[in-house]
């Protein structure tokens, strides 16, 4: 079978975090355009997009991680593209939850971030048009009582990306943060086609900001 490539390198995204919302719609976007896509998950989906390729992995666990990024190479070659969607949707009050369970959420979102990027920036470096995209939530910078941990993590989430937007300026990867300016639903201008487009138009055009708030307009 042969896979579309840019020059001599193949078109293959890895999409980290992928669910029937917008890691569905973001990877029928990327194979309507020719890649490739590996999406990554702990559950296996029901079902995916022609062209895409389902590697169970769980973010929190960084040999897994690194696994699945071996195992997508090895099937399709080094990703020019890659996303991070995973979060933890926990409502609760800060006044209620577990201090356990938030940190399992930053597990999720901000370990599971940088064991992505461990074990994807190796085999990145240097390689034209390459990008890294991560989804991001506007309650990082305005908190909602009952989505404390969200917040939490979502902040967490962009002190990171903006943190390794400077650490890896010079791999010639472009890092951005996508901050998602409410909730993703369907039927709203924030639906999960709508946020798909956006994360793929910010892996096609480079930004003079690491992070983009995108309210769906």
């Amino acid at each position: 079978m042969r896979i579309a490539s840019v020059g001599n390198v193949m078109k293959h995204a890895i999409v980290f975090g992928y669910g029937p919302g917008t890691g569905a719609a973001l990877t029928s976007k990327l194979t309507a355009a020719g890649y490739t896509v590996t999406a990554v998950s702990r559950s296996e989906p029901a079902e995916l997009p022609s062209g895409g390729h389902w590697i169970g992995a769980d973010v929190r666990r960084p040999v897994e991680v690194h696994m699945a990024v071996d195992a997508a190479i090895g099937d399709h070659g080094a990703p020019l593209k890659v996303f991070f969607n995973p979060v933890a949707v926990r409502q609760a009050r800060g006044l209620d939850i577990d201090a356990g369970d938030i940190m399992d959420d930053l597990a999720t979102s901000v370990a599971g971030a940088i064991n992505v990027i461990q074990a994807v920036v190796p085999h990145m470096r240097n390689v034209p048009e390459t990008s890294i995209v991560f989804t991001g939530g506007i309650l990082s910078d305005n908190p909602h009582p009952m989505f404390t941990s969200v917040g939490v993590s979502k902040a967490a989430l962009k002190n990171l990306v903006l943190a390794f937007a400077k650490e890896l300026k010079a791999t010639g990867i472009d890092i951005q943060l996508i901050t998602v300016g409410g909730f993703i639903k369907p039927g709203t201008l924030l639906s999960p086609d709508a946020v798909a487009g956006r994360l793929f138009d910010a892996a096609h055009s480079k930004s003079q900001q690491p992070e983009t708030l995108f309210d769906g307009h």
